[in-house]
């Protein structure tokens, strides 16, 4: 038996300390670690019109508040540009004021946006499904992020007198700086194909023989399109995961030269960019063969999609109140024999209150658990009270058949214990 016990208690402190480890494990790092919405009108799995899925329920009218926990596992120190949440229903975007986020986050610590919005009325957002949404946070690392890369001094090849390789296509002319024997040459020592990366020198800017030539610019990843003198609209190359920096955006159509064999590229200024969605809209449709390139700053972007965001009427707000009661009080014990019958009454009454609820007849569904929750009150009540219903039922009787039982088995053994201790004459 000893040994038993020890087997056992062996058993028991590996499955405590297996208990701990799974309780106290961390989990992985995490962009956004949560979105928790608070002062909910309920938060559960029990709401008979949506199935076991969990959802998140307010009331239309009601203010709701949900807390973002971020983590800046970047590596650096990020700037927060913005949090925001958006809905599936029409004009359903909400933001966080600047006062209620980190302006900035150092790398490994966490942080915590607010956004508060008015839910609206259920001819909006219906009450009939649960809402996806969008939770969002967009930061700014340090030295931005940049749909172009840079590259410093890069030495290329010189091919002739005249023509220089940069190494890369897609080149950003507003980026390009050239030198020769380490001087920077002038904007018209030079022209530039900005699509195929090359350099051609004015006969009067000729580099020396065995002058040392290099570059600094920045390639792109490649083409947002082609034009063909119908199009206006074109959607970044690459669209990146948060949206485009309003203002670093440079646009440029390269048109190609059949005279000189290269491409020219000036810059675009009749257009507009919509920075969340990366999508440019030119004024007039690029030409045919026109290849359009861009260079752009961005945020990044964090974000998570639940779909678990329900909006009550005020009359199913009104019912599921009353069903939480009775879900809280789950469904006791009762001893008599009367307070079962009220509490086969109550279970009744909530598969009523359940059915109309389903249906979406919210008021007959709060009748019916109102007298649900009166019924299980009236049952505790009347079972606590011993002169209320004073019966003898079933489960009294064959609790003290089981104690007169343990008695007799007691007093027998009792007699048997006395009869072998008795002395052998």
């Amino acid at each position: 038996m000893k040994k038993l016990a020890l087997l056992l208690l062996a058993v028991v402190s590996v499955a405590a300390v297996l208990a701990g480890v799974i309780l106290v494990a961390s989990p992985a790092s995490a962009n956004i670690n949560n979105g928790m919405w608070i002062n909910t009108a309920y938060k559960g799995n029990a709401d008979p019109l949506y199935g076991i899925a969990p959802i998140v329920a307010y009331v239309a009218g009601d203010n709701a508040t949900l807390k973002v926990a971020i983590t800046n596992d970047t590596g650096d120190t990020i700037k927060i540009k913005g949090a925001k949440v958006k809905f599936d229903w029409a004009g359903g975007e909400y933001t966080a004021a600047a006062a209620d986020y980190p302006a900035t986050l150092n790398a490994g610590l966490a942080g915590e946006a607010t956004i508060n919005f008015t839910v609206p009325a259920t001819s909006v957002a219906s009450n009939t499904m649960r809402h996806g949404y969008t939770i969002s946070v967009d930061y700014e690392k340090e030295g931005g992020f940049k749909a172009g890369t840079a590259v410093a001094r890069q030495t290329g090849v010189l091919i002739g007198a005249l023509r220089y390789d940069l190494g890369h296509n897609y080149i950003d002319p507003g980026s390009l700086k050239v030198y020769v024997g380490g001087i920077q040459s002038g904007a018209g020592d030079y022209t530039l194909d900005c699509i195929n990366g090359e350099i051609y020198f004015a006969a009067t800017a000729a580099p020396a023989t065995g002058a040392s030539i290099s570059a600094d610019y920045e390639y792109m990843a490649g083409l947002v399109g082609v034009g063909n003198g119908i199009t206006t609209e074109f959607q970044l190359t690459n669209t990146p995961p948060g949206p485009v920096v309003s203002g670093t955006e440079k646009i440029y159509l390269a048109t190609y030269d059949t005279t000189n064999f290269r491409y020219n590229c000036v810059a675009a200024t009749a257009y507009s960019l919509d920075t969340e969605t990366g999508k440019i809209k030119f004024t007039t449709a690029p030409g045919n063969a026109v290849q359009i390139m861009a260079n752009y700053q961005y945020y990044g972007r964090w974000s998570q999609t639940p779909t678990d965001f329900v909006v009550y009427s005020t009359d199913q707000g009104a019912a599921m109140d009353v069903n939480q009661q009775l879900i809280a009080i789950d469904t006791p014990g009762v001893a008599t024999a009367k307070s079962r019958d009220i509490m086969a009454q109550a279970a009744m009454q909530k598969c009523l209150g359940d059915q109309a609820y389903r249906a979406g007849n919210f008021v007959d569904a709060k009748t019916s658990y109102d007298k649900a929750l009166s019924n299980v009150q009236d049952a505790l009540k009347g079972d606590k009270d011993a002169n209320a219903y004073n019966t003898h039922e079933p489960t009294g009787t064959l609790l003290r058949g089981i104690g007169y039982l343990i008695i007799g088995i007691a007093v027998i053994l009792g007699v048997v214990v006395l009869f072998m201790r008795r002395p052998r004459t």
